[in-house]
């Protein structure tokens, strides 16, 4: 299932509540990290990367996976959406 909400659709929304999606594009946020912050499971996030549903980057140096803390953020937003959808 795609996503329930467009990236730009949902940029144009963080404008629209006073955020500025720049603050959040192109800052990565580690795999862990982004797990931690919103709460999801990591093996659910490294499924929805194999099914390239988010974007995220391997750094063979320091071993870590990286996400786009914009693509992030919407990642979890169409999750949140999808659960209410599917378990009002």
């Amino acid at each position: 299932m795609g996503p329930q909400v467009g990236k730009s659709v949902f940029k144009k929304a963080l404008v629209e509540l006073g955020h500025d999606p720049g603050n959040y594009e192109g800052k990565r946020v580690t795999l862990g990290g982004m797990c931690e912050l919103y709460e999801l499971d990591q093996d659910f996030v490294l499924d929805a990367i194999d099914r390239k549903e988010i974007a995220a980057h391997y750094d063979y140096y320091h071993d870590t996976i990286w996400v786009d803390a914009l693509d992030a953020a919407h990642f979890y937003y169409c999750y949140l959406s999808r659960e209410k959808l599917f378990n009002p």
